[in-house]
């Protein structure tokens, strides 16, 4: 494998080039924190630009960078603080959010003292799947493009990376599972039958509209004395 050419950024080539080289070894942390401050400081377009992450990294050990228009996201800083070579997802249509949890989940596991190589199964379990990274090559750096973890290279570990080849990075696709067709339409069919079996309320319904319809037998109406045959009565008795 190809690598990248060690050469200290013309920012840092003063002075303190000599004791900032030793920094990395001796203190990473205070390392990241004193050439984030000269970035600031003597490249401000850089460090809003391409370096906008590095307090997160400074905070929390790694940072996670998502493209998801692109379909992919990747770590920085799990290199530098766990001598573990960044990850790289790709997954078209997850969201950010999903991404960054994915990554660090992935992120916690190396933390916790784990390490992950080529063709290792990782097990993620929230999501019902298992990830086997693979090595970066050039051709993947075209697909699923780094640039912002080579700038972090040059500024904090002084590595220049002429190509893809010679990042620290291991990649895989994740592939979500999903229910399996014939059961969930098999269900979905059940509960749409279900749903639309009336047939003995609207016989019913039917009936019972046509019963009130049916006129019911007229009874024969009792006849009321008339005024004028009760004189007729009262006459005969006088």
């Amino acid at each position: 494998m190809p690598e990248a050419k060690r050469k200290m950024d013309e920012l840092f080539a003063s002075e303190d080039r000599a004791r900032l080289m030793a920094l990395r070894t001796d203190d990473p942390q205070q390392n990241l924190l004193e050439r984030w401050k000269k970035v600031v400081k003597g490249n401000p377009g850089v460090a809003e630009r391409r370096l906008g992450y590095v307090p997160e990294i400074a905070e929390h050990g790694w940072a996670v960078v998502a493209l998801p228009e692109e379909g992919f996201a990747y770590t920085i800083g799990l290199k530098y603080r766990f001598d573990q070579p960044e990850l790289l997802v790709a997954a078209p249509g997850l969201s950010p959010k999903d991404f960054a949890r994915v990554l660090n989940l992935l992120g916690a596991y190396v933390a916790a003292g784990n390490r992950i190589g080529p063709n290792e199964p990782v097990d993620l379990t929230d999501y019902g799947t298992t990830l086997v990274f693979d090595t970066y090559s050039n051709d993947i750096f075209h697909r699923y493009a780094t640039g912002l973890l080579s700038t972090f290279e040059r500024y904090f570990e002084d590595r220049y990376h002429e190509t893809g080849d010679t990042l620290p990075v291991l990649w895989t696709e994740l592939a979500r599972k999903k229910p399996a067709p014939k059961k969930s339409t098999k269900r979905a069919a059940t509960k749409k039958a279900a749903a639309k079996k009336p047939a003995a309320k609207k016989r019913a319904a039917t009936t019972k509209k046509a019963a009130a319809k049916k006129p019911a037998a007229k009874k024969p109406a009792a006849k009321k004395p008339s005024a004028k045959s009760g004189r007729a009565k009262q006459r005969a008795r006088k």
